[in-house]
Order: C-alpha cells, then sequence, then structure tokens
C-alpha cells in the first residue's frame, strides 16, 4: 500500500515498480517453499532494495520481495527477485570519474559515432589483449559473397563469384519467418552479378549491407543471396563450406531481434526513455553528481534469432559477433560479452562456450560436456523443416569430430553411445510418421516448432565427481546409410546392433511399479552426497512417484495419448514441472490401457548403463525401453527408464541377448 501511495503522489521509481506489473504473488504461493514442519510463519510481503554489480562489473539496483519469517532460515526460499534495472551516469559526470559508477547512456541511433567508436576499440582490444581470441587471418572468400560497394558509395551491389579471391567479409545471422523474397536463383544469378537491386530485398538485408558499409568492409554473405534456392547440388555444396563461412568471418551480425526477413535490423532505440535521474554523492571522495536508472535487463531477454535453429551453430563458430538488439548492440567474442549499456566492463562467456580451443576444453569429457550443453540449448529452437536437424548442427558436429577424432552417427557420438542413447523428453517429443532417421537417435523427433517450454531436452550423463558408472551394453555395429550431404547430415536410415541385459517390462512392473513422467525433468543419476537412495528418497518427497519406483519416459507420451499440454510453473527445488496438466479425455494416462505395460511381454527394457555411488552404496540402472517392429530380434525405441537398486530390483530376471535397433 506505501508503494502505490507514493507512486500516487508522484515517485517516478515507485511509479516504475508499479507499472511492471509483477507485485502479484499471493501469500498462498509461499506456501510451496516451506517444508510441511516449518515453523515459519507469513507475514505481509516486504520489498528490499539492493545495490550491487552484475557478472559483467554493471551496477544493478535490485528489488527483492520477502513473505516469509521464522526461526527455520528459510527466509531466502521464500525471497524473489521482482525486477532489475542498470544504472549508468553520463561520460561527463562527476559520478562517471574513475569508474564509479560503469553504465554509460545508448545513444538512440544504432549507427552513431560514438557506437562507431565504440566497435572500433572493441576490435582493438580483442586483437591485442584477448588470448583465447585468435588473431585473425584472411581467408579465400567464399563461392558467392555480396559486394557492396566502398563506404564513400561510387559502386554499385552486386553478387560477386569469387573465385578463391582472399579478403575479409561480414557473416549474416537471422530468422528468415518465412520464404524469403527476390533469394538469389539459377535464373537471376548472371543478372545479379552485374547489379544487384537493394530496393528491391527485404529490410533485413538493406540494414546488413548499410552495417557492413558502415564498419568499413566490402563483402557481405547472406545464405538466400549467396546460396542458388532453386539449385539443390549448390545448397549441398554450400551448405558442407557452412562452418568455414561463419568460423573465417571478420565478424557475423546477428539480428536478434528481427522476427522475420522483413522485420528490420536497425531501428531507433529508446532504451534510455524514462529514465529516472538520482542524485550521486560520495563523501570520501568528495564528488556530487547524478546518475540515472533505467529499465534495461541486458542478456535476459530471449530473442527470435535464440529461437532459430539454425543460428546456434552461426554464433557458436563465429570468433566475433555484434548482436543488434532491440534496445542496444552487444559484442560478444571467444573471451567476454559487451553490451554498448557499459562498453569498458567483461561478461565472461558462460560455461566456456565459446572458448571451443582454448586450454581448459581440449579433453574429450570436456569437449563432449560441451556438446551435450550446446544439444540442449539446440532442442529448445525451432525449424522450419524437421529433417533439417541433423544439418543444423552439422557444423558442430564437424568441429567436435575433428576435436576428437570420434565417429558421428545420426546425431550421437559412436565412441559415447552409452551416454548419447540416454536421452530424454519427459514425454513431450513427437515423432513424424515420415521419419527416416533410427528411433535410437534424438534428431528422430520432430523439432519443427521446438521443445514445450519449460521442459528442457535432457542427456543423463550423471554426476561424475560423485558416482561411479559402468556400461553393461555392448554395441558390436552401428550402420547408417546417409543422404548426399555427407556424415553430418541427413540420414536415410540406421540400424544399431547391441548386446545387453533384457527384461519385459511386464516383469520388471511387478516388482516396481512404473512412474510415467508427464513434462517433469528428473534424473536419478544427479543425485550426490550420502546415501544415494536416502537422498533420491528426499528428492522425491515432493514428487509424484515413490521410492522404489521406476520411472519411465516414453519419447512421444503425449503424442501417443492424444493428450493437451498446459505448461505449469517450473520448481526451483526439484528441477520439475509442478502438477503437469496431463490429460486423456479427462483421466489420467493409463500406461497399461495403452499397450505400454501389457502381458504378451512384447516390451522390453534393455539395460545401457549404471550409476553407483563412490562406497557401493545402491545406485540406478538406466535402460532404454524398445517395442517390437516384427522382424526377428528387431526393436525400435520408444523412452528410456530409471530402475532403483533398491531391494534388487534391478537385480533380477535378466536375460543377455543379441537384438537390433532400428
Amino acid at each position: 500500500m506505501e508503494l502505490l501511495r507514493s507512486a500516487n503522489r508522484g515517485c517516478p521509481l515507485c511509479s516504475l515498480i508499479i507499472r511492471k506489473d509483477q507485485i502479484h504473488r499471493s501469500q498462498d504461493s509461499y506456501l510451496d517453499d516451506l517444508d510441511e514442519n516449518s515453523d515459519s510463519e507469513l507475514r505481509d510481503p516486504q520489498i528490499y532494495i539492493s545495490i550491487s554489480g552484475d557478472d559483467s562489473g554493471e551496477e544493478q539496483v535490485l528489488f527483492i520481495e520477502q513473505c516469509l519469517e521464522g526461526n527455520d532460515g528459510r527466509n531466502l526460499a521464500a525471497s524473489r527477485l521482482l525486477m532489475s534495472l542498470s544504472i549508468y551516469a553520463e561520460p561527463d559526470d562527476p559520478a562517471a570519474i574513475n569508474s564509479i559508477i560503469t553504465g554509460r547512456p545508448v545513444s538512440p541511433l544504432p549507427l552513431s559515432d560514438a557506437t562507431y567508436a565504440m566497435i572500433k576499440n572493441w576490435f582493438k582490444t580483442c586483437g591485442e589483449s584477448h588470448l583465447a581470441c585468435e588473431e585473425h587471418v584472411t581467408k579465400p572468400l567464399p563461392t558467392r559473397v555480396i559486394d557492396v560497394g566502398s563506404i564513400k558509395g561510387g559502386l554499385s551491389e552486386k553478387i560477386f563469384v569469387s573465385k578463391g579471391k582472399c579478403a575479409d567479409w561480414v557473416a549474416l545471422s537471422h530468422c528468415w519467418g518465412g520464404v524469403i523474397q527476390k533469394s538469389t536463383t539459377t535464373t537471376n544469378l548472371q543478372d545479379r552479378e552485374q547489379l544487384l537491386i537493394v530496393e528491391e530485398l527485404p529490410k533485413n538485408f538493406r540494414n546488413a549491407i548499410e552495417i557492413t558499409r558502415w564498419l568499413g568492409y566490402r563483402y557481405l554473405w547472406i545464405d538466400s543471396l549467396c546460396i542458388l534456392q532453386d539449385s539443390h547440388e549448390d545448397w549441398v555444396r554450400e551448405a558442407t563450406q557452412m562452418a568455414n563461412v561463419y568460423k573465417h568471418a571478420v565478424v557475423t551480425i546477428a539480428a536478434e531481434s528481427a522476427m522475420s526477413s522483413e522485420t528490420g535490423i536497425l531501428r531507433e532505440r529508446n532504451t534510455d526513455a524514462g529514465a529516472i535521474a538520482i542524485p550521486y554523492c560520495s563523501l570520501s571522495q568528495g564528488i556530487e553528481g547524478k546518475f540515472y536508472i533505467r529499465e534495461l535487463s541486458y542478456g535476459d531477454e530471449i530473442h527470435p534469432l535464440q529461437q532459430r535453429a539454425w543460428t546456434l551453430q552461426e554464433v557458436f563458430l563465429s570468433p566475433r559477433v555484434l548482436h543488434f538488439t532491440n534496445q542496444q548492440i552487444i559484442w560478444s567474442c571467444h573471451t567476454t560479452s559487451l553490451p554498448e549499456s557499459n562498453p569498458a566492463h567483461t561478461r565472461p562467456i558462460l560455461q566456456s562456450i565459446y572458448c571451443w580451443k582454448t586450454e581448459d576444453r581440449k579433453s574429450e569429457d570436456s569437449i563432449l560436456s560441451l556438446w551435450y550443453s550446446l544439444l540442449n540449448d539446440y532442442s529448445y529452437r525451432r525449424l522450419t523443416y524437421s529433417n533439417d536437424s541433423l544439418l543444423a548442427l552439422s557444423a558442430i558436429a564437424k568441429e567436435t569430430q575433428e576435436l576428437t577424432g570420434f565417429t558421428y552417427k545420426a546425431g550421437i557420438w559412436e565412441e559415447d553411445m552409452h551416454r548419447g542413447l540416454l536421452w530424454s523428453v519427459g514425454g513431450l517429443g513427437v515423432r513424424s510418421s515420415e521419419c527416416s532417421l533410427p528411433s535410437w537417435s534424438w534428431a528422430s523427433l520432430d523439432f519443427s516448432s521446438g521443445q514445450p517450454e519449460g521442459h528442457p531436452f535432457y542427456i543423463h550423463l550423471g554426476d561424475s565427481e560423485a558416482r561411479i558408472a559402468t556400461f553393461d551394453a555392448t554395441f558390436e555395429r552401428c550402420d547408417v546409410i546417409e543422404a548426399d550431404e555427407g556424415a553430418y547430415g541427413r540420414v536415410l536410415s540406421g540400424r544399431l546392433a547391441v548386446v545387453g541385459q533384457c527384461q519385459a517390462i511386464a516383469d520388471v512392473s511387478k516388482r516396481s511399479k512404473p512412474y510415467f513422467l508427464k513434462g517433469e525433468s528428473f534424473s536419478l543419476a544427479d543425485v550426490r552426497e550420502g546415501d544415494i537412495m536416502e537422498q533420491i528418497y528426499l528428492l522425491r518427497s515432493r514428487l509424484p512417484f515413490s521410492r522404489n519406483q521406476t520411472i519411465c519416459d516414453i519419447d512421444d507420451l503425449l503424442f501417443r495419448a492424444k493428450v493437451g499440454w498446459t505448461s505449469r510453473p517450473r520448481c526451483p527445488l526439484h528441477n520439475h514441472t509442478e502438477e503437469a496438466n496431463l490429460n486423456v479425455r479427462g483421466t489420467k494416462f493409463n500406461a497399461i490401457e495403452s499397450g505400454l505395460v501389457q502381458e504378451d511381454k512384447s516390451i522390453i527394457y534393455l539395460q545401457i548403463s549404471k550409476w553407483t555411488g563412490f562406497w557401493g552404496e545402491d545406485g540406478v540402472l538406466f535402460a532404454l525401453i524398445l517395442e517390437p517392429t516384427g522382424l526377428l530380434d528387431e526393436y525400435r525405441r520408444i523412452g528410456v527408464a530409471q530402475i532403483p537398486e533398491d531391494n534388487g530390483i534391478a537385480e533380477v530376471g535378466w536375460k543377455r541377448q543379441r537384438l537390433y535397433i532400428v
């Protein structure tokens, strides 16, 4: 109430908080953060203001709401961040002297002189002082590029066939947003080699040409203008060179906020509009000045470009990227990320994602960990054509192969097959009837619309620091028939020969009733510290299954059950979706009636790996769930199971056999 009264009296800061409309969480919702035996008591929500620096060193004002107090130490569990606002000062203000306040205003015009000077300084700093960033070396141009002419004008734009010429070029990463008009084809290529009519191109392309010329470069690569869109042969040839296009570009323009090719990259920014002036005083330094609070969340917004599958490898492989957002320009390289709003400070690239070839990323385990992290990111992204699921990741796969020497089989590394097969989607996957990919590959799922919000694609890698992994299955042969794009492109079929311990799901169900995941994401292999089963029990106390149940994740449960999906808030404590709404005509999904658990014992578990604690305590067994195809000893994957080694559940009734998975 005090906040509202203050806003009504004209306080701009209080009015800003009210406008954000984020103070709406009821007291009752905080009960979810308490254990049943908690002694904490609810009280009226209180808002606390804290000033702190983020990962980049930029100062932020944090508004935190707390709704609990008591003697059980659970105050933090009942706190939530309402909003964060950034701070900036004018460069010549006393508050900015000696970098007291490092945030700076953002120019309304993205291609201003001040912005140009800032970007050139970023280039200079990267080239001179970033050890993880390789020195740029001019390489032969891609097959075709756009000649944008000179910055002074006088030369017309055209498609330039490079014929091996060496020069620097800029690449564009963007969202198509549907069919792109005025793309380059076999019929108009000859004319465009003489003159490219810029006025008829989509707005993103016109802006990219302007940015390239503004930066002082002559050549630009855009996929739909530099690859013949009506020639499959040309597309296949150029697709195999995609990695080199972005790896060797002097810089990549990332059209982060443009939803389609017609949206445009360059727009006037109002980042600092409505900023609130606050007096600044430092008694220790005898300085008085002024700083500003603005609504700007650096790094938190999910942009349209980050939702497109193809752009993951484009940005990942690029040594330098200029991210054009609606609010500001952000620089990223193999070392750091720098926002226009705070150009002097650095934000380290999280998890060394861009540091692909630095010393601490060269071990096979670390490279594979990065691969699986990128695969998780990739699963959230959308594809226009579902059969591009491997192609859109092919450049990263090729880089991984060059660093490890591993063999790539339909999206899975043959040398890491025991882990690569244990992918999970919480029952929310969809398999197209037209898909030719083998069922054991994650790419057999339809990624055209991305995974449902709130649920990650998950690989059961296990916590190697607290677990010992043993692998039971023996993979004798993996045959994959590839399309004309090669080992990293489309797959026509695949067959995996494996010898391992098998048992009918119906038999195991008599000892361990299966719980079928319905939107949750949970891995028993990630439980650590102390007795593993006790930890599993404690974590499960908040989940809808019991201690000795087998956790089954049917890849396309939603599709099989023909149900509706409603995303619910994610539980911050246990990494699952609260009260996942998965109903079949008003009743809960019944695995027995659906045929997943049946008396004919045709559906089986195949043991893949087991994770146990260092002291030999009971662990968890991971198995594929397979259904027969009708051919002798041939099966297809339909899911993955986590079987707890509790009271011998995972030890009785298994038979070793050879089978084939397609």
